[in-house]
């Protein structure tokens, strides 16, 4: 099982004040080499990179409205879609937050796909990205 400062976490999440602080704590949690970013190309981008370097990230925390929405321009759903499918292709575990949670279970591509770590309501961020840390170790982490 791995330490937990040795957990490489992709964080996505399309306010920059919100990035900052829980980048933060995701980077003083678990790893330093932890990234995070506000649109799902430059998620793809960083995705790439690691993939070239021989890494990739241990698990994805996922803020919902990143599939709805680039650099405040609202954009194609399918494009966001297409990166969640992406993760879930490369066998990356995604933990899916968001601050409408009742109704997250009921769209696509969650109903088809479900998020191995769960949906989290954003109120107990913190709680919650401890949570749905554990949750890997105990399942995915070897």
């Amino acid at each position: 099982m791995k330490d937990d400062r040795d957990i490489l976490i992709l964080y996505l999440e399309d306010y920059a004040d919100i990035l900052d602080t829980w980048l933060k704590f995701i980077k003083e949690c678990w790893s330093p080499e932890s990234l995070g970013c506000r649109s799902r190309e430059k998620a793809l981008e960083l995705l790439d990179e690691w993939e070239e370097a021989g890494v990739k990230p241990d698990l994805v925390i996922f803020d919902r409205s990143i599939l709805d929405y680039e650099d405040d321009d609202l954009e194609d759903r399918e494009a966001g879609n297409e990166l969640y499918l992406h993760l879930a292709m490369l066998e990356i575990p995604v933990a899916v937050f968001s601050s409408d949670h009742d109704v997250l279970a009921h769209e696509e591509p969650f109903y088809s796909h479900p998020p191995q770590l769960g949906f989290h309501h954003k109120e107990a961020m913190a709680d919650d990205l401890k949570a749905a840390v554990s949750r890997y170790k105990q399942e995915f982490s070897q």
